[in-house]
């Protein structure tokens, strides 16, 4: 596990990946590592996630017409997917529209990076496997589909090493009613969404706020830490995005997170060991 202190000196490499204290950070790889051309939210992808030194990732999930949790960021799988003879599809489809048997006709890649759409069973499966912590986006979804979500993952054995995610405050508290100990995060922050956050949260589970990079306050995050909250932020990559804040070296990003309190980011393609780096690629 690739864990930092504000000074940029390697605290932890261990077994555990929950890490809660403040004087750390831990990097969150989101939808997996793509750069090598692997598909995003794929098998490969996380994969390379691990190759690259990652112990925490992130995915998204949907259902199929069928029920099938699989893991997608759109509606459709145009943006990723494409016909079983390599042709570009032609027509939107959307995976809730379609069951697994049919979605499993596309192609996710090409070359040696082809491969099928990923379901939530085979990639928590691998995350037990390998120790990897990850962050699960919950997209869209019934609550009973939340909850069929669930006990796959705690059929896998995961859900002690494992964070929810979401944008909808109503997914989240599908998953607080089902686990009264789970890690959740709401990946905004709004004065009325953080009042409901702070009714959700107990002395059992573990709540967290990751705030939009670009869009980061440092009076909400010392609101948020003031209230027993983690702090993370997403998604931080490429340079122009440093300078958004001001910053010019990764050297500057590490300090900047620390300085906010915040213990986790979520980026494409950065992690800790290279934040030490005096230049990002």
């Amino acid at each position: 596990m690739l864990v930092y202190d504000k000074s940029g000196k390697e605290v932890a490499v261990g077994q555990q990946a929950i890490v809660a204290q403040t004087d750390t950070v831990k990097t969150v790889n989101h939808r997996g590592y793509t750069k090598d051309g692997a598909v995003e939210n794929t098998m490969n992808a996380f994969k390379a996630s691990l190759l690259h030194g990652y112990s925490h990732v992130e995915t998204d999930i949907r259902f199929t017409a069928d029920n099938v949790c699989v893991l997608l960021h759109d509606e459709s799988i145009n943006r990723i997917a494409f016909n079983s003879d390599g042709t570009e599809l032609t027509e939107i489809v959307n995976i809730a529209d379609i069951t697994y048997e049919e979605a499993l006709n596309y192609k996710f890649g090409t070359g040696s990076n082809e491969t099928h759409i990923a379901t939530l069973k085979e990639f928590a499966e691998w995350c037990k496997v390998f120790n990897v912590h990850p962050y699960v986006e919950i997209k869209a979804g019934t609550q009973e589909q939340v909850a069929l979500a669930y006990d796959i993952c705690q059929k896998e054995g995961i859900t002690r090493n494992m964070s929810w995610i979401a944008t909808s405050l109503t997914h989240l508290r599908y998953i607080v009613d089902l686990d009264r100990t789970c890690r959740f995060g709401y990946l905004y922050y709004t004065a009325e969404s953080f009042e409901t956050m702070k009714t959700m949260k107990t002395s059992y589970n573990h709540p967290f706020i990751s705030q939009s990079f670009q869009s980061f306050s440092e009076d909400n995050a010392q609101t948020i830490l003031d209230e027993g909250f983690e702090l993370e932020v997403w998604t931080l990559n490429r340079l122009s995005s440093l300078q958004a804040k001001g910053l010019k070296t990764s050297t500057e990003l590490l300090k900047w997170v620390t300085s906010n309190g915040c213990t986790g980011i979520t980026s494409d393609d950065l992690h800790a060991q290279a934040i030490l780096q005096d230049t990002y690629e």
